[in-house]
This record gives C-alpha cells, sequence and structure tokens, in this order.
C-alpha cells in the first residue's frame, strides 16, 4: 500500500475536521444565514405584496379618474346642449319679437300712408273747388271768354299753376 496519495487516517482526520467544520457552521452560522435569506425573501415578497397593492390601488382609482372624467365631459356635454338650446329660445323670441315689431311697424306706416292720402285728398279736392271757382269768376269777368284761343290761352295759364303747386 505504500503510496496512495491520500491515507486512510489523512482522510479520516480531514473528514473528522469536515465534519467539525460543518457542525460549528450549522450551529452558529447556518441558522443566522438562513434567517438572513428567509427574512430577505419576506421582505422581497412584502415588497411584491406591496407593488400589488399599490398596483391595485392605481387601477382603482385610475378607473374613478376615468368615470370621473367621463361624468364630467357627459356634463360638459349636457351643458353645452342646455346652453345651445336656450340660445335657440332666445334667438326665436327676439325674432318673433322683431316680427312682431316689424308686422306692427308696416301697419303703423299703412295707417299713416292712409291717413295722408285721405289729408292729401281733401286738400286737392279743396284746391280743385278753388280752382274752380277762380277760374269761373275769371271766365265770367273776362268778355273775351267765348273766344276759343283766349279761353286755351286761359286755361294752359291754371294748367301751369296747377303743376307749380305740386
Amino acid at each position: 500500500m505504500g503510496e496512495q496519495l491520500v491515507s486512510v487516517n489523512q482522510f479520516i482526520w480531514h473528514f473528522i475536521a469536515f465534519a467539525l467544520f460543518a457542525w460549528v457552521l450549522y450551529k452558529f452560522a447556518w441558522k443566522p444565514i438562513l434567517q438572513t435569506i428567509d427574512a430577505r425573501k419576506d421582505a422581497i415578497d412584502g415588497s411584491f405584496d406591496e407593488i400589488e397593492r399599490k398596483q391595485a390601488d392605481v387601477a382603482r382609482v385610475q378607473e374613478e379618474y376615468e368615470l370621473k372624467l367621463r361624468e364630467i365631459q357627459e356634463e360638459t356635454t349636457r351643458r353645452i346642449q342646455d346652453a345651445i338650446r336656450h340660445g335657440e329660445e332666445i334667438a326665436a323670441g327676439i325674432k318673433a319679437d322683431a316680427e312682431a315689431a316689424r308686422e306692427n311697424l308696416i301697419a303703423k306706416a299703412r295707417a299713416e300712408i292712409e291717413r295722408e292720402k285721405e289729408i292729401a285728398v281733401a286738400e286737392l279736392r279743396n284746391q280743385v273747388v278753388d280752382l274752380s271757382f277762380d277760374i269761373s269768376e275769371k271766365l265770367l269777368r273776362d268778355p273775351t271768354v267765348l273766344d276759343r284761343a283766349a279761353h286755351e290761352k286761359l286755361l294752359e295759364k291754371y294748367l301751369t299753376e296747377v303743376e307749380s303747386v305740386r
């Protein structure tokens, strides 16, 4: 047996030393290392749980935000439609008032025109009567009444006077 690389005696001492080292390591270091690893694992699991809770909170808040945003948009749309409808009602009222005022103004203008027409007709009638009297008086005073040329000349003169009165 001469030259073995490791003798059985050495092997036994190495094994005993390794076992003693493993036992000391297990007794004094292994538990704290496992506790540290377990604590780190628990911390990581807690962080993941916290992240999941926060993601759920973010999703909930985002849903609430989107719901509020939709409600605000719907309210805004409703208010705009109400304002448009109200504006159209006001415009229709203004248009109806303007139409009534226009009709009233037209009726007043027609009445005024009719009244002025009646006044003008009465004045014209009075002027025709006055002119008739003037013509008759002048014709009766003028001895040349029976002369046709003088009569046409006189008629022409009075027609010129009537046109100048207009």
